[in-house]
């Protein structure tokens, strides 16, 4: 295919993805399709990043978007996916949330860039060359809170509460394993499903050992709940968690229970300025914190984009070459595989607020 050549091109401290035309210069337009849940249980994280990816394709009229909703459900998300396919044919696929595991194999099967966020099970781009991520992962994640758990705040025994799906047993195993290695000790482990809404069943058993704090994995909505029964349930333990309850929505559902839970979340203490400001002038409000991923991926679909006219393989490869592209989430680099992670650092949850023990700080989000 005869394509003009992509450059690499340093500004300031920030590597793009350019062509040798300031502007994009597609002789067609690039299909995307975007796969968010807009409703049902995390509908409040794809609500949150569709307005973020509105606002990065605002000023691209040679990209044209199309949204599926995957109701917060693996069924829905394979049907999203294929109806894209069928539909609007897109060069590239952002996926977010539930469903990540069944898509992979299908983009592989179609050569169809898939961009996931909100996905956080290890490896997940070395299970293919269309593959990449944009959000932290286990591998990095899990131990940073082991360290914390042990080292810092001193605690030698550990439950552990867990979704039953891939993500949360590679949180599971990773965590358990550096538990070990920093002197710590896991006593027990109890896990439950993406229908349970109750658990109290799992709490019951772990009460019947000793332990000084709990592990809580899975997603936002479902760990909510399980704060407030540990906390009914009069179990006296320091509660560590995952970053998917560090969010405005999920404290204010947890309401007084969550304070003094420790958790790994990205080291942001906020959006930046700019960002905060072109969000403002198009929504009239503060951005949410997931609006922030959906821009970022959006920026970067518009660079890798450049020069392409929607060929998925020169998208492919210009997303490998992203280095130091300037996310919200501070500089974005892709690895050989796909990975583009975000670093985490402890949090705590108190008096409804975010406070970030790295920096010293609140979040504003």
């Amino acid at each position: 295919m005869n394509m003009k050549p992509i450059v690499i091109i340093a500004v300031g401290i920030g590597i793009f993805i350019f062509s040798n035309n300031p502007h994009i210069t597609n002789n067609k337009q690039i299909n995307v399709g975007v796969i968010l849940p807009m409703t049902g249980n995390m509908s409040a994280i794809g609500e949150d990043m569709k307005t973020g990816m509105e606002l990065a394709f605002s000023n691209s009229p040679e990209f044209s978007v199309s949204y599926e909703d995957n109701m917060s459900d693996v069924k829905s998300e394979v049907s999203a996916y294929r109806k894209l396919q069928a539909v609007s044919v897109p060069s590239v696929i952002v996926s977010a949330g539930i469903g990540d595991m069944a898509v992979i194999p299908l983009a592989e099967e179609d050569k169809t860039p898939l961009i996931l966020t909100v996905s956080s099970a290890s490896g997940i781009p070395k299970m293919g060359e269309y593959i990449f991520r944009y959000f932290t992962n286990a591998d990095i994640d899990a131990p940073v809170m082991a360290r914390y758990a042990t080292k810092e705040l001193g605690l030698k025994n550990f439950a552990v509460l867990y979704l039953q799906d891939q993500f949360s047993l590679d949180y599971k195993n990773i965590f358990e394993k550096n538990i070990a290695s920093n002197g710590g000790k896991i006593v027990a482990s109890e896990g439950f499903q993406y229908t349970d809404f109750d658990f109290r069943t799992q709490l019951t058993k772990l009460q019947q050992h000793k332990f000084d704090s709990i592990y809580l994995i899975g997603l936002d909505y479902q760990l909510v709940t399980a704060i407030k029964q540990i906390k009914a349930m009069g179990i006296k333990a320091q509660i560590i968690s995952v970053g998917t309850i560090a969010t405005k929505d999920s404290i204010q559902k947890a309401g007084p229970d969550i304070d003094g839970t420790y958790v790994t979340a990205f080291c942001t203490d906020g959006a930046p300025n700019e960002y905060v400001k072109k969000y403002q002038e198009k929504y009239g409000r503060y951005p949410g914190f997931f609006s922030e991923f959906g821009y970022d991926i959006g920026q970067m679909i518009i660079a890798a984009g450049q020069n392409s006219n929607g060929n998925k393989e020169t998208i492919k490869s210009n997303l490998l070459k992203i280095r130091d592209f300037p996310g919200n989430s501070g500089l974005i680099s892709s690895d050989q595989y796909g990975e583009m992670a975000v670093p985490v650092c402890i949090k705590k949850i108190t008096d409804g607020k975010i406070f970030n023990t790295a920096t010293r700080k609140y979040s504003n989000y």
